[in-house]
């Protein structure tokens, strides 16, 4: 089940702009693949209400999920 669109959209743009330094265009595009890879990744084993509950479960599993996703 997907998280509502805003959620997810200010998930993928703090991942994305977690730096405020100006990047290429290629780094940016490659950052967002990762982004939406381990958002897809995560949304799948964390439901949106345990993301309301526990955020440090959704973080936690964020950061597992960017790995397999490079």
């Amino acid at each position: 089940m997907r998280y509502p669109l805003e959620a997810e959209y200010a998930l993928v743009d703090s991942c994305i702009n977690g730096s405020k330094n100006m990047v290429s265009t290629s780094w940016y595009e490659s950052k967002r693949e990762l982004c939406l890879c381990a958002l897809g990744k995560t949304t799948e084993d964390i439901s949106y209400s345990t993301y309301q509950s526990d955020q440090n479960a959704f973080v936690s599993a964020f950061k597992q999920n960017t790995k397999g996703c490079s």
